[in-house]
């Protein structure tokens, strides 16, 4: 991840003194699904920057404008109900 890194020596130089980041409900490092595991592993390698004031936020599903769920447009038809 590109976070690893770039953005500890940046942070500093910076002056970063906090980060916020929307991740998801189930992240996990070792899940073994893919979109959940990534989001751990990103949680996992800021939390290892030692950051003076790190924010997760875990919402769960995510809605459009219209009420729709966010990545259904990106799934095969009639796969996605809400």
């Amino acid at each position: 991840m590109s976070c690893r890194c770039a953005l500890p020596g940046q942070r500093k130089r910076a002056g970063i003194e906090q980060f916020l980041l929307v991740s998801s409900v189930g992240a996990d490092p070792g899940s073994s699904n893919f979109y959940l595991r990534t989001k751990g592993e990103l949680e996992r390698d800021l939390a290892a920057l030692k950051l003076p004031a790190l924010h997760i936020f875990r919402p769960g599903l995510l809605l459009g404008r219209d009420r729709n769920f966010a990545c259904r447009r990106h799934l095969p038809r009639g796969s996605a109900r809400c």
